[in-house]
């Protein structure tokens, strides 16, 4: 009997700690302006484009001389 009293209060921590979790993450950064966070959501604005470069990598660069 005890086993369902700690699987219990387990889950209970676990929903109360989902439901705050998904409240800090709705909940918009404080002293962001409105246009910010309508930014963040990618609904209204063009952002600038990511530009993503990729590094080439040769073992040359990692290998010991000797």
């Amino acid at each position: 009997m005890r086993w369902r009293t700690v699987a219990l209060l387990s889950l209970g921590v676990n929903v109360t700690l989902a439901l705050f979790w998904l409240a800090l993450v709705r909940r918009p950064q404080a002293g962001a302006s409105p246009a910010a966070a309508t930014l963040q959501d990618g609904s209204a604005g063009s952002a600038r484009p990511l530009v993503v470069r990729r590094q080439f990598f040769s073992w040359q660069e990692v290998e010991s001389p000797d």
